[in-house]
């Protein structure tokens, strides 16, 4: 079902754009179309309005990247748009004020329908266009997230059909969005993002077992702890490193994890609204071989005195390529979670925490650099 673009769209301003009776009418026309249920039939309406709002903007603003204007949806429950080599999920929201945002577990769980972004699309009805006009349905592009800046996240699962983003995540840039339709690869844009990820400052734990913190740790007030000994005294009052120890003891115990004596720890507390935490890195080599050295990076995440960790916290460990790790905390009487990671010198892992509301805390990467 195609329409004529030259009657369509009235633009507002550069990223908002007033759709036409023909086009709203278009758009309840093919939902009748692909589904009976009406919670769907509504969703797929709102997809559609969405999808010619961002076919209309693209025209404006770039028309060269229009080589399909088709509306059809090949999934009710997954709005995407080729242009050029990128392929495009449109996420509609009905504020820009939302905190979060619903979209269809498919596009997360099918690599075929994973793309190079994910674009955050207001779509209001009943907009007054002038006095005593006709309201007209007001879309409205907000900000886009790349797949490489969403594998650094975790949605939150509602239910077999839906997940949770945060809008918090989505870059309010559409010029930008634009810049890279025009301009660049999907393959160079990914290699961008993990650019930008390696050029963060790291924190170098390899200065940890020369007794040293590092000044980017110093500076973010890690503390570094003295050699680990598994006997501590019982106190009321406990330390960061006797908590620590009753930890990792009860993980030697219970899930045989043996750290060394030459082992160094440092810790710092974080504190995320009302939830106080504490999270633990330790790291020892593990071969020494001057051809192929390897370290190891043991994090755990606790909470600090007199508070707790919300269940469905996650810790997430990634390199620059794929996630390693992700626990989840999935009982309140869990008193930590922790995660275990094994790396080249050099090499560089990025840590999480996601929290159950949908936020996260993004630390510096750590590395060893001997």
């Amino acid at each position: 079902m195609e329409y004529d673009s030259m009657n369509l769209g009235k633009f507002l301003t550069e990223d908002n754009i007033f759709l036409t009776l023909e086009q709203v009418n278009l758009a309840a026309e093919i939902s009748q179309t692909l589904t009976t249920r009406p919670r769907q039939q509504w969703q797929v309406y709102l997809n559609i309005l969405a999808k010619l709002g961002t076919i209309e903007w693209l025209r404006m603003r770039s028309p060269e990247l229009i080589q399909n204007d088709s509306v059809q949806l090949s999934n009710p429950s997954i709005n995407q748009l080729q242009v050029g080599n990128f392929r495009l999920n449109l996420i509609v929201t009905d504020s820009s004020h939302n905190s979060e945002v619903c979209v269809p577990r498919a596009i997360l769980e099918n690599s075929q329908t994973q793309s190079s972004f994910y674009v955050l699309i207001e779509v209001i009805e009943d907009v007054p266009v002038l006095e005593d006009s006709e309201e007209q349905v007001n879309v409205s592009l907000l900000g886009y997230l790349t797949q490489a800046q969403l594998n650094q996240h975790n949605p939150i699962i509602l239910d077999d059909e839906l997940a949770l983003f945060s809008t918090d995540w989505f870059e309010f840039k559409p010029d930008k969005l634009l810049l890279y339709l025009r301009c660049f690869e999907p393959e160079t844009v990914s290699s961008q993002q993990r650019l930008s990820q390696a050029v963060q400052p790291a924190l170098n734990v390899g200065d940890w077992l020369k007794n040293q913190l590092g000044q980017i740790a110093e500076e973010l007030s890690w503390t570094l702890l003295p050699p680990l000994s598994y006997s501590s005294a019982f106190r009321d009052l406990r330390s960061p490193m006797e908590l620590f120890t009753d930890a990792v003891t009860e993980l030697r115990n219970q899930a045989q994890l043996v750290i060394p004596f030459e082992a160094r720890t440092a810790y710092r507390d974080l504190v995320w609204g009302e939830i106080a935490m504490r999270l633990y890195v330790t790291t020892w080599q593990i071969n020494t071989n001057i051809n192929s050295p390897e370290w190891t990076l043991l994090l755990l995440l606790t909470s600090q005195p007199s508070s707790s960790l919300p269940v469905r916290t996650q810790l997430t460990v990634r390199d620059e390529l794929q996630v390693l790790e992700e626990p989840v905390l999935t009982n309140p009487t869990q008193d930590y979670i922790y995660a275990q990671v094994i790396g080249a010198y050099n090499e560089q892992f990025f840590v999480t925490i996601h929290f159950p509301n949908g936020t996260a805390i993004t630390l510096p990467p750590f590395t060893f650099i001997g």
